[in-house]
This record gives C-alpha cells, sequence and structure tokens, in this order.
C-alpha cells in the first residue's frame, strides 16, 4: 500500500511493497517550506528506515544562498536516522553542482547519497544493489 503526504508544492509517496520513497517538490519554494518538507520525511512514522529515498527538485524553483545550502544539508543529515539506505537527489543540469555539492557533505556524514539529472538513473541507482 501507498503512503502519501501533500502540500503547495511538495509531496511524497512512499511504495511500501517495493521500500521506496519519492518526494517531489514543485515550483517556487524557499529555505523555510523545502525544510519543513524534508523534516515532514522525517517525521512520518509510516516510513520505515530500510525504505530508499528519491528527492526529485526538477521542478522547483528555488536558488539558495551558501547559508541556506548549508543549512539544507544540516537538514538533509537528519535523514540519515530515517533513511538507511540510498538517497538519489535530481535536479535540472543548471544545478547540478549545487546538487553535487551536497551529496558530498552528505556523504561525509555517512549517507549513500548520489546526484542526478535523470529519473531514469536515480531510480536505477536506488534499485541497484550496492
Amino acid at each position: 500500500m501507498a503512503q502519501s503526504q501533500d502540500t503547495p508544492s511538495f509531496e511524497f509517496k512512499c511504495n511500501v511493497e517495493d521500500s521506496i520513497c519519492i518526494a517531489r517538490c514543485v515550483g517556487v519554494t524557499d529555505y523555510y517550506n523545502l525544510t519543513e518538507a524534508i523534516q515532514s520525511l522525517i517525521n512520518n512514522p509510516e516510513i520505515k528506515s530500510h525504505f530508499k529515498l528519491i528527492i526529485n527538485l526538477i521542478e522547483m524553483d528555488y536558488h539558495p544562498s551558501y547559508d541556506e545550502l548549508m543549512g539544507i544539508v544540516d537538514t538533509l543529515k537528519l535523514l540519515k536516522e530515517t533513511f538507511k539506505e540510498k538517497v538519489a537527489l535530481i535536479t535540472r543540469q543548471n544545478l547540478n553542482i549545487i546538487a553535487k555539492l551536497i551529496t558530498i557533505y552528505c556523504e561525509l556524514a555517512g549517507m549513500k547519497m548520489k546526484a542526478f539529472t535523470s529519473t531514469d538513473d536515480a531510480k536505477k541507482w536506488v534499485t541497484s544493489p550496492d
């Protein structure tokens, strides 16, 4: 059974059978709304630690400052306790450098995270064996 939660610019759906959660941010957002959305994933009791996570930011319109970027990294690091498996971060090509920087910081914190510009590539990586 799939679980889901939606807000105006953020939604996530979890497929319990496949142990995958797909989060998506669409449209204009800001630091507060993005970090609140990540917190909603962390605090959702339906999400299990063996779930893999795909965060799709392709349709998001937000360009964080450096301080906001570091705050987003800190918030994403909190996912480590909720998602012990792979986390894929998908962005448009013009934000991929920022996404790769985020993944480097998260990997240093012990997370299995990788940045992508293709949804198909992200799904392949998340579902592939280690």
